[in-house]
């Protein structure tokens, strides 16, 4: 959004960023200096292990620069090494058991039972009951390391340096996705990890839910159109899963053998049904670039899934005079911080087409 205003802000934004990234590659999750920055703060966030992840998603604003002709080649001579340096940690940290896997590290048990996964970004998203450095292979993390080769390509391409080995790890990484995360069984992307039972039995086994995790293959436009595509874009489509009144929902209501998701909307109920603008934001980004052309499904769930969220936000500003950090899948209410001024302002790109 800055970066449409003015385009210096982001590029110094993004520098600033990796000017506090160790030698070893690693970029803190919060990043604040001095008292009064950390009053906003839990003090529980204060404290960061230098193996947790974050979303790279400094790279989606990064793509944007160079796709607009923003990112000059000097500018970018100058984060290459970063950008290197950045996913090899990645690649060295993150890593599963498997070939070509990888795990968000740091996932814990609270107190209450619940599995949480903070690196991810969507900590209380329902993953495996259990997990294991060796059988925890998450989605959403393959397809974020399938991006970064995407941008890195992209970055060295611009500065005359050899792309090919970051787009031939980029083809396999999206290889992997299909191969390894495709579900037959519920026709659906989702992660693989250890789940217990009741019997005190172990196995490994997909992790069946409709939700955002499912969705990263296309949120981030790794997909290519094709059965597998359509099955996303007609589960996105449907109200008895993820369309909502508000816009996409993070979990569907309903699990993929259409009993009730003993799971949505319990414990903290963050990722757990509420709305969120970035990820919608990032589903009509795609279908927009593309999985609209051709498609008749995916051009009417792009104009229904815009109206409805711009509708609803609309309706909540006029009500409140705020806009929320998340929204309500029944109700459309706006929930958590107000105001809330973040990726909710997505929305004026939203509202101008602008992708």
């Amino acid at each position: 959004l800055i970066q449409r205003w003015d385009p210096s802000i982001t590029r110094d934004a993004i520098l600033h960023w990796f000017d506090v990234m160790l030698p070893d590659g690693w970029i803190p999750r919060e990043h604040f200096i001095g008292g009064e920055s950390r009053q906003g703060i839990d003090p529980g966030r204060w404290a960061q292990l230098p193996y947790h992840a974050n979303p790279p998603s400094l790279l989606l604003a990064l793509e944007t620069l160079i796709e607009s002709g923003e990112a000059s080649r000097p500018y970018l001579q100058c984060l290459y090494p970063r950008l290197v340096t950045w996913l090899k940690w990645f690649k060295r940290s993150q890593r599963s058991h498997a070939l070509h896997s990888y795990r968000w590290s740091g996932r814990v048990q609270s107190e209450d039972g619940v599995w949480r996964t903070v690196a991810s970004g969507m900590s209380d998203y329902p993953r495996s009951n259990a997990s294991s450095p060796k059988q925890d292979r998450h989605v959403d993390l393959l397809a974020w390391m399938a991006v970064m080769h995407r941008v890195v390509a992209k970055v060295a391409t611009e500065i005359g340096e050899n792309a090919s080995d970051h787009r031939a790890h980029q083809d396999t990484l999206v290889r992997h996705l299909d191969a390894v995360h495709w579900d037959e069984q519920i026709q659906m992307y989702a992660d693989r990890g250890l789940h217990t039972y009741k019997d005190r039995s172990t196995r490994d086994d997909f992790v069946r839910h409709f939700g955002y995790v499912s969705l990263f293959p296309l949120l981030l436009q790794l997909t290519s159109p094709g059965y597998r595509t359509n099955r996303i874009i007609q589960i996105m489509s449907e109200e008895r899963h993820l369309l909502s009144r508000a816009g996409l929902r993070s979990l569907s209501p309903t699990s993929p053998f259409l009993s009730e998701d003993n799971v949505y909307g319990t414990q903290d109920d963050y990722w757990r049904g509420k709305v969120w603008v970035n990820v919608n934001y990032l589903a009509l980004q795609a279908l927009y670039k593309r999985y609209k052309a051709g498609s008749a499904a995916a051009t009417e769930l792009y104009g229904k899934l815009r109206s409805s969220l711009i509708s609803n936000m609309l309706l909540q500003y006029t009500t409140t005079g705020h806009l929320f950090e998340q929204y309500h899948d029944r109700d459309g209410h706006g929930l958590k911080h107000r105001p809330f001024t973040g990726w909710s302002a997505m929305v004026l790109l939203i509202m101008a087409e602008q992708y």
